[in-house]
Parts: C-alpha cells; structure tokens; sequence
C-alpha cells in the first residue's frame, strides 16, 4: 500500500512509502506538499461520496482547459468553478 491513514487524535496522519513520493502533488517550488495538510483533505473528504469527486475533477480539468487555451479569464473561472462545487 502507498498511502496509509491513521488517526491520531482528532486528526489525521498520512503515511506514504518512499515509492510513493513521485505521486505527490508539488508546489511552485517544487517540493512536495505537506502530508499533514493531505492528512486533513483526506479526512474532510471521506464526508462526500464519490460522485461529488468524480465530477469536481471533470469541472476542475475543463476548467483548467479553457484557462491555458485562452477561452476564459482565470479569476473569473475559478470562482465560477468554486460556487458551482459548493452550490
């Protein structure tokens, strides 16, 4: 397995094996993100069933498409991408 949660306390910890490194999501700078913080999206997301997640990364990828193509202002589209996820 590459990503184990555990709780602890209230919160929870990611433990990833080395192997799965390359599968972090990185920052501007490179470095990968902190595991906490992926520890507590994991948490706040067992709350919502697959279908949500299914489609806010349908939104989220077309969104992204018409951003670097040029067919929409970024701001404007992220925001409209974030009120149409949480409506």
């Amino acid at each position: 397995k590459l990503l184990r949660l555990v709780p602890k306390g209230s919160f929870m910890n990611v433990q990833l094996a080395p192997e799965a490194e390359s599968y972090l999501p990185r920052k501007k700078s490179g470095e990968t993100v902190n595991t906490w913080q992926l520890g507590q999206v994991c948490q706040k997301s067992k709350k919502r069933p697959a279908h949500f997640w299914v489609r806010a990364v349908d939104l989220l990828h077309r969104v992204h498409r018409q951003i670097v193509t040029g067919q929409a202002d970024k701001q404007r589209a992220l925001e409209l991408a974030v009120l149409e996820l949480t409506a």
